[in-house]
């Protein structure tokens, strides 16, 4: 019962393309701090640091869903499958669930009316309320 990511390796390419605008933004503001102060004295630097990390983001996210749409496409994708049960509580499991004829909603309704509580817990009435406001509701 193990279930296969499907849409988890694209999310991550769509999700590449945010810190890449990004980057694209903080460049363009290096230009533009870089040609207002003069031609050499690194005005744009910070800006083209920042640009340079995003899109090292971008890059990993990209390299990250390439490297899970080959797995699924090679066949080696783990998924996300359910967690490894012990082998009693597997055979229980099977047991239960293999004969689909074994249900009985008299024995079932049976078993409810006999472990049911005698008698319903009472709730408290709220008190009404008195004061201003329409009166007799």
């Amino acid at each position: 019962m193990a279930q296969k990511r499907e849409k988890g390796s694209y999310r991550y390419l769509l999700l590449a393309i945010i810190p890449q605008a990004f980057s694209k933004g903080f460049e363009a503001m290096g230009d533009r701090a870089a040609q207002e102060a003069g031609i050499g004295n690194g005005a744009g630097v910070p800006y083209y640091v920042l640009a340079l990390v995003l899109t090292m983001i971008a890059l990993g996210l990209c390299l990250f869903a390439l490297k899970r749409i080959f797995d699924q496409l090679t066949g080696k994708d783990k998924g996300d499958g359910d967690p490894p049960v012990d082998a009693k509580e597997a055979i229980r499991l099977a047991e239960t669930f293999a004969n689909k004829d074994v249900f009985d909603p008299d024995a079932v309704m049976q078993r409810y009316l006999e472990n049911r509580p005698s008698a319903p817990a009472a709730r408290p009435t709220p008190a009404r309320p008195s004061g201003f406001g329409k009166k007799g509701l």
